[in-house]
């Protein structure tokens, strides 16, 4: 077989879309391979993953989920002798796993989760189940231009034509968090396609927009903030009327919407815990990374426990992967002091302007 059939069979192994009549497709004799192969590899979009999203968080221990209720021992002595202090785990909580011991043969774990809040637990209660996105946000002081998008569903074919749903109009699949430049728009039987490339169109419901607002009247020409596209689920940080970095969010869901106004910045934790018993369903949070709150106790901060940005899912929060978080928290002010874990905004260094809309 000629090399370049060979990495066609491996591109297509990968990137026709599940939803497609041809999954498993190989390209038959007659078929012309060399044009086959050209459609395929010039499929027009960039990729922005973090390699490694652990580097972005503050800390380099593991996070576990406590998957059922289970009793705490202050000590090892206390597991030996059958004496715990309280119980937790089941449903969304989580904590962090600092070291591991045996005792009479069983395994136990040292966890955190709570503010002061520690103790040993059996391994077998914790499920590392932890989802660090790799995504990425991107530089668009240089792309002001172009209208930009970014998929959000798990994958998306990429066809010839727009709107025409056929296996021989697919040309291949894109990848959740795949960035791309749209050039053209049509809309066919009701559904708005984006070509983003020679004859290569996307639905545009899987995907979404980078869509720079105005600055609100209240914010300085000079003055950093924060854009919260509420119906795109987007994040867009300016600095003045220049948008600079852009990514996917994931903002509160039904009942616990994220409100929508113009705040600023009142408190940043570099690691904190979040809970909340009265949520449906209740919640208990180890060690969240890099919050910003703005909104009482609606904030940005990382996420470790989902990887579904573009979508509505938190309970009033704006959640980011750990490389967006951590580039949003070092960008907004006030600067967090070395040494400290928190810090509050002065008259000096006063927080930095999040607009949710």
């Amino acid at each position: 077989m000629g090399t370049k059939i060979a990495r066609l069979l491996i591109l297509l192994s990968t990137l026709v879309a599940p939803d497609a009549a041809v999954h498993g497709y190989l390209p038959g004799p007659t078929e012309n391979v060399d044009e086959l192969y050209e459609q395929v590899s010039l499929l027009v979009h960039e990729t922005s993953l973090a390699a490694n999203p652990a580097d972005y968080l503050p800390h380099e221990r593991p996070y576990a989920r406590v998957n059922r209720v289970a009793p705490i021992y202050h000590t090892l002595a206390d597991v030996r002798a059958n004496r715990p202090f309280t119980e937790y785990g089941s449903g969304n909580r989580w904590a962090v796993v600092h070291n591991q011991a045996e005792v009479d043969g069983r395994r136990y774990s040292r966890i955190s989760w709570g503010w002061a809040a520690e103790g040993w637990v059996a391994a077998d209660a914790l499920s590392y189940t932890a989802s660090l996105s790799r995504l990425r946000g991107i530089d668009i002081r240089e792309r002001g231009d172009e209208h930009l998008a970014m998929v959000y569903h798990e994958a998306l074919n990429v066809r010839s034509e727009p709107g025409v749903i056929t296996e021989e109009t697919v040309l291949g699949q894109l990848d959740r968090y795949s960035l791309i430049s749209v050039k053209e728009q049509q809309v066919v039987n009701g559904a708005r396609w984006y070509r983003i490339g020679p004859n290569q169109w996307i639905n545009s419901f899987y995907v979404r927009n980078f869509w720079p607002g105005n600055r609100p009247s209240a914010v300085g020409a000079d003055e950093k903030w924060i854009e919260v596209n509420l119906r795109q689920q987007t994040l867009i940080a300016h600095e003045g009327d220049t948008p600079i970095f852009a990514t996917l969010v994931s903002t509160g869901r039904r009942d616990y919407e994220t409100e929508t106004g113009l705040y600023r910045i009142w408190l940043k934790y570099q690691l904190a815990p979040m809970t909340w018993t009265d949520a449906v369903p209740p919640y208990s949070l180890a060690s969240v990374p890099w919050i910003a709150y703005f909104n009482r106790g609606q904030g940005l901060h990382g996420v470790y426990w989902h990887d579904n940005y573009g979508t509505v899912r938190s309970a009033g929060c704006v959640n980011m992967s750990p490389h967006d978080a951590h580039w949003i928290f070092h960008w907004t002010s006030p600067p967090l002091p070395d040494g400290r874990r928190t810090v509050r905004p002065s008259g000096e260094t006063p927080g930095t302007w999040v607009w949710v809309h």
